[in-house]
């Protein structure tokens, strides 16, 4: 009982548990597909962002105000400084403007067009009272780092979070996102100035925040620029490794977004289930205990009843008990125990009455052992005064009925084949003499070494008897020819007559069943007979095949392995 409480609690906890994994499996599946939902609508608004940023680029690169402007000034000896004045208000008020149309006001923090040498610039920053602006703004950003390895370039280029330059006393210094763009001259393919743009960390922020207030991901961003990966947390990107698992895509300007399925739902779920194993394990344990005074009542002592039952009967007593005949699966079980007991002692009874009868038969036998002596004297007898009154025909077949019944006597089972043979002369010179003349036997030995093989008694006799009876009788007169020949590693031998011949229906009767008369000498070893024994002593691929063609011929074919006597 205890084993079987034992079995019902690992049962249930281990369900609960393969239930816990499945549920937890597809919750972690739909984490991810969450994630990646997010991660797409994520990547769609950044793209959003960087388009109108692009924008923003693109005009700065294009706009002829601007260029005619960055042109002039790279040559501002031939200007005057009123004129030099009205270019620059002029490129400010477009770039203001522009800004003001094209962009979110709280996406730029600053931007600074810029002639080659920055000796002259233009400049906008949406609050100038908290961002310091100077005339060394332009040597300033060309003394950062990243300004040299962008001179290589000249391309358009996103550095990753930076520390903003120009951030006055009143503020923290805060990270900020620089775009470093070429201006080229509108008449040549000659650069004629650079820009600076600050971009603030808001407008990917923003969109972080967002993402994770609605899914509950953690959201990471690896810049190109310097392969470094930053994690958002409460509006701060801190420096961190890229956890595996993480689903990435990568935005237009090289920057990858990742973002991971939150562990807080899993942990609670993976809470409740624990809560929910430790309630069945309680529930099953409670319940066994309950049931297990119950079971006892039940199981437990029908069984040892039954089990002492046993035991009364394995040390004799065979009486019928019928305390043990209840009304349940375990009284069937009583009950055939009864039944069994019964059938025992009635087996005992009858074995007693066997065994004084097997004493009868044995005296008996042992009386009648006396009669083939009797026999065998009289043939004897038989033959010497046929011999003296030269009745040569009586000797020849006293001798030979003397030779086969004491073969019929014999109690080997396998022999050598020369002895098989020399019990089919005996057998035929009887056959002989009852048919006169009519029928005929020839033996045609191929290999004489095959004489010593070991063969069953009674293999060729009554195939020789069937070729007879069956054969040769019907037609009148006939011939028998008995071929012995090796046939690799395997004796065959073959029974031959020119009798009636068989149809193919008599030939799979004959296999099948014995159909000999209960007259014949041999009825009891019949051609089914002699197929059986050589299949069960050598194997199913050994045996006996017939052929014949009704009205002409009859032949039985046998193979054994060859065994000799050691």
């Amino acid at each position: 009982m205890v084993i079987s409480l034992t079995f019902a609690l690992l049962t249930s906890l281990t369900a609960a548990i393969c239930a816990s994994a499945l549920s937890q499996h597809y919750l972690r599946n739909e984490q991810q597909q969450a994630a990646q939902s997010s991660l797409d609508l994520l990547s769609t608004d950044l793209e959003s962002d960087l388009s109108m940023i692009n924008s923003l680029v693109g005009w700065i690169q294009t706009d002829t105000t601007v260029n005619s402007c960055l042109r002039q000034l790279n040559y501002p000896h031939f200007l005057s400084t009123s004129t030099v004045s009205r270019l620059r208000y002029q490129s400010w008020d477009r770039l203001s403007s522009e800004i003001s149309n094209t962009i979110h006001t709280y996406t730029v923090q600053r931007v600074l067009i810029s002639c080659l040498d920055g000796s002259a610039f233009i400049q906008y920053t949406p609050l100038p009272s908290i961002y310091r602006n100077s005339l060394q703004d332009a040597y300033n950003i060309m003394s950062e780092p990243y300004f040299p390895d962008w001179s290589k370039t000249r391309d358009v280029v996103w550095c990753g979070l930076q520390d903003d330059p120009f951030t006055t006393t009143e503020k923290t210094a805060s990270k900020i996102f620089i775009l470093m763009i070429p201006i080229s001259s509108a008449t040549s393919s000659s650069l004629v100035g650079w820009a600076y743009a600050a971009i603030t960390p808001d407008f990917l922020s923003s969109r972080l925040k967002a993402a994770a207030a609605d899914s509950g991901i953690s959201a990471y961003v690896t810049f190109n620029d310097t392969n470094e990966t930053f994690q958002y947390q409460n509006g701060v990107f801190v420096s961190s490794a890229l956890p595996k698992g993480a689903s990435s895509t990568t935005l237009s300007n090289g920057w990858v977004i990742s973002v991971l399925p939150s562990d807080t739902n899993l942990l609670n779920s993976r809470m409740s289930y624990i809560w929910l194993i430790l309630l069945i394990s309680l529930a099953v344990f409670i319940t066994g205990t309950l049931l297990l005074p119950q079971l006892n009542r039940m199981i437990t002592d029908p069984v040892h009843q039954l089990t002492h039952r046993l035991e009364r009967i394995s040390l004799g007593d065979f009486s019928r008990d019928e305390r043990i005949e209840w009304d349940n699966e375990f009284g069937d079980i009583g009950r055939g125990i009864n039944t069994l007991a019964d059938r025992v002692q009635k087996l005992m009874d009858k074995k007693v009455q066997d065994e004084k009868a097997k004493q009868e038969l044995q005296y008996q036998i042992l009386q009648s052992q006396i009669n083939p002596h009797f026999m065998y004297n009289t043939l004897n007898t038989i033959k010497w005064m046929a011999m003296i009154q030269g009745a040569d025909g009586i000797a020849d077949v006293s001798t030979s009925l003397s030779r086969l019944l004491k073969n019929v006597a014999h109690g080997e089972s396998i022999i050598p084949l020369s002895q098989e043979l020399s019990l089919v002369d005996d057998y035929f010179t009887i056959m002989q003499y009852r048919y006169g003349g009519s029928i005929q036997l020839k033996k045609d030995i191929k290999d004489e070494s095959l004489l010593d093989c070991l063969v069953p008694r009674f293999l060729l006799q009554p195939i020789v008897e069937n070729a007879i009876f069956h054969g040769i009788e019907p037609k009148g007169k006939g011939r028998i020819t008995i071929t012995i020949e090796r046939s690799n590693e395997d004796l065959a031998a073959s029974v031959y007559d020119n009798g009636v011949g068989m149809s193919d229906e008599d030939i799979q009767k004959v296999l099948e069943d014995n159909n000999d008369s209960p007259q014949d000498f041999s009825r009891h070893i019949g051609i089914a007979n002699v197929n059986q024994r050589v299949k069960l002593n050598y194997g199913q691929q050994y045996g006996l095949t017939i052929t014949s063609e009704p009205g002409k011929y009859t032949c039985m074919h046998f193979r054994l392995p060859i065994r000799l006597k050691h």
